[in-house]
């Protein structure tokens, strides 16, 4: 396990600890208060900022508006204002974020490939 794989973001709870490894993440997004993170597991949600919850994330991850954290490599493919991840999740991003959110993202593309062998 090398060191990236071990950076985690804490989602504690009154009555519940749990230790989500960043590598994991699909995205994160917040409602008012309180912020779900998004895993093939599941969704784990807590009391906290998606400001405070940035702090753990790298470069992989983007904020595609002010209440969502998406994880480049978990992206397979932005069109029409839709992220779709591994797994087939989907979600919605306004035009004017889209635009960005996809430069973003052919940028990450061109900066991270790599050869896929079978």
């Amino acid at each position: 396990m090398t060191n990236e794989e071990k950076i985690f973001i804490p989602i504690i709870k009154a009555r519940e600890a749990v230790k989500l490894l960043v590598n994991d993440i699909i995205y994160i997004e917040s409602n008012g208060r309180k912020i779900s993170v998004k895993t093939r597991e599941g969704t784990h949600s807590a009391y906290s900022k998606i400001t405070e919850t940035e702090k753990f994330l790298d470069s992989r991850f983007y904020k595609c508006h002010s209440r969502c954290i998406i994880n480049m490599e978990k992206v397979v493919k932005m069109k029409g204002q839709q992220i779709i991840f591994e797994g087939g999740e989907k979600i919605y991003v306004s035009r004017e974020k889209f635009t960005d959110t996809i430069r973003f993202y052919k940028a990450y593309l061109l900066k991270n490939r790599k050869i896929i062998r079978k």
